[in-house]
């Protein structure tokens, strides 16, 4: 678990890093810590920018608070998945490229989950059958899970396509 320190008061935020899995939890948990430093209006758009005739204190505050809000969302992200936020400094759309990529309901997730499942070639030697089997299963339940039915008929044509290879 990896800690953050609040400048708010709030004391310390500890969460684990985001692995590719869970995504709704572990948003669920970033938009708390996001309200706790008051960076989650920024992300849903309900503070705007405050333009060229904002006191530069108040200016000077509005970053400050953005910037910690993309640090947040990039600190519990896993290595792997920070590289999606290299070319990113804006906290709104750091955390609209997460959603587009990881919430189940995005088409990008189903797109990725349905190659997945379609990609899946049976490793002689490596495993049995059963497990093959399994992998198949498990990859059609994570495309039910986005909303997105595999019909059985799939399942069975995914199954001896790699049968037919043996």
């Amino acid at each position: 678990m990896d800690e953050y320190e609040s400048e708010s008061g709030i004391g310390r935020f500890a969460a684990p890093k985001f692995n590719g899995n869970d995504y709704r939890r572990w948003s669920a948990k970033m938009r708390a810590a996001l309200m706790g430093i008051e960076a989650w209006r920024i992300i849903t758009g309900d503070a705007k920018y405050l333009g060229e005739s904002a006191l530069p204190k108040e200016l000077q505050s509005y970053q400050r608070v953005h910037e910690k809000g993309f640090a947040l969302v990039y600190t519990f992200l896993e290595e792997r998945y920070q590289m999606l936020l290299d070319d990113e400094t804006c906290c709104n759309a750091a955390w609209k490229l997460l959603k587009d990529n990881f919430d189940m309901d995005s088409r990008a997730r189903l797109v990725r989950q349905l190659d997945e499942f379609f990609s899946i070639k049976f490793e002689p030697g490596e495993e049995t059958i059963g497990m093959l089997i399994n992998r198949v299963k498990q990859a059609a339940s994570r495309c039910n899970e986005s909303n997105h039915k595999i019909d059985e008929l799939y399942i069975s044509f995914q199954l001896i396509r790699n049968f037919l290879k043996l």
